[in-house]
């Protein structure tokens, strides 16, 4: 979404996990997505760096804007602690030590701080999405999947209104195009298109 509103176009190739390429391998031992590789040779790994570069270019819709400390703590606690339960709650057959039920009330004290942030606005910190909204929308969409009859009953109204915005969003249709798998010898494809 970030690199869609920053209009910057890249060379994008989608990859099968389970098949990865060896060019993609040659340059991230990781072998993780989403993987950047800059002109410069430089290779980004993170996904919030890709999108700190993209809108350091152009951000148009200030998603950096003015709580970028408070944005990115925000955003710390989510990739931290919140992810951890979050793969315990939808994963959770792998790990026996709690149930899934445990799992996602440990989640669910991220989702309140959460929920309590959007009383009274429409994104985290105002009227207008900024960092912390896009880079932490991915996550709880997989949340709110792992059991959607629970969540569209549980009681976080101002989360599911917030989902919802940021699901029927034009930039997040546009940017969720899917293309096959790239090998070796394709022809590139650009993103945005």
């Amino acid at each position: 979404m970030a690199i869609f509103i920053a209009d910057v176009k890249v060379e994008i190739r989608e990859v099968n996990l389970s098949d990865k390429p060896l060019d993609m391998l040659a340059l991230s031992s990781r072998g993780t997505v989403p993987l950047l590789q800059l002109s410069t040779g430089e290779i980004i790994e993170e996904s919030l760096e890709i999108m700190t570069w993209a809108l350091g270019k152009h951000d148009p819709a200030r998603w950096l804007g003015d709580h970028n400390g408070v944005s990115r703590a925000l955003v710390a606690e989510n990739d931290s602690t919140f992810k951890q339960h979050l793969d315990r709650y939808k994963y959770w057959q792998r790990h026996p030590e709690q149930t899934q039920l445990q799992a996602r009330r440990e989640a669910e004290l991220f989702v309140m701080n959460l929920e309590h942030l959007l009383d009274g606005s429409e994104y985290f910190f105002g009227n207008s999405a900024n960092l912390a909204d896009i880079a932490i929308f991915p996550f709880i969409r997989q949340f709110s999947a792992v059991d959607p009859a629970w969540f569209e009953t549980a009681p976080y109204p101002h989360l599911r209104s917030w989902l919802n915005r940021l699901l029927t969003d034009n930039v997040f249709m546009k940017s969720m195009q899917r293309n096959p798998p790239w090998r070796d010898g394709d022809q590139a494809c650009y993103f945005p298109p």
